[in-house]
């Protein structure tokens, strides 16, 4: 999958989205480890081992049918990876998931990352929903997600431990007709009048 809609001031080179492979998990455990990513999803004491790694990897190729992973590629060097979780073909609905490395994150990357899970989740599975959960401190994704067309749809009420404290966590979502709607509405904003 590559990118190539909307005119926006992207601050990356051409990005994709391939496969997972096994030659990925020292990057992916670098990743997972790095302290500013655990703070954010609420998990800043777990680290994960190379051993932890190679079990999420098989876990990974055995979920196939339920979970769909990518490495986030920009210019030919990976820079992160998203998800799609619990999918469920019957209720067409899955959660998602991003984790970009640090040089990757406030440049658009994850935007752009984002729209393309959205085109493999509603063009190519037709899924009708997709869903996240983000700390309620955690202001930046937020913000991401809702320039995405994610809206807010609840509060855990104080459902994360982080820091040695509890934190909500936002329930987001988004509908296969609000993404065609915001990139009918984007496609507008680009046409020449």
């Amino acid at each position: 999958m590559k990118a190539n809609r909307r005119n926006t001031k992207k601050q990356f080179k051409e990005l994709s989205l391939r496969p997972i492979e096994r030659k990925d998990l020292r990057l992916l455990r670098k990743w997972k480890n790095d302290s500013t990513a655990r703070r954010s999803v609420g998990d800043g004491t777990r680290t994960f081992s190379e051993e932890d790694m190679e079990r999420w990897f098989e876990r990974t190729e055995a979920l196939i049918d339920r979970d769909r992973r990518w490495i986030v590629v920009e210019g030919g060097r990976p820079v992160g990876f998203v998800g799609l979780y619990g999918i469920d073909l019957t209720r067409r609905h899955a959660e998602i998931g991003i984790l970009l490395d640090s040089g990757a994150r406030g440049r658009g990357i994850g935007r752009e990352a984002t729209w393309l899970v959205f085109d493999e989740a509603f063009n190519m599975l037709n899924l009708h929903r997709l869903y996240l959960h983000v700390l309620s401190d955690h202001r930046i994704a937020q913000k991401m997600y809702k320039r995405c067309g994610f809206r807010d749809e609840g509060r855990l009420r104080q459902h994360n431990f982080k820091a040695g404290r509890y934190v909500d966590v936002i329930v987001m979502g988004i509908l296969a007709s609000e993404h065609a709607a915001q990139h009918r509405e984007e496609g507008r904003k680009r046409s020449p009048r």
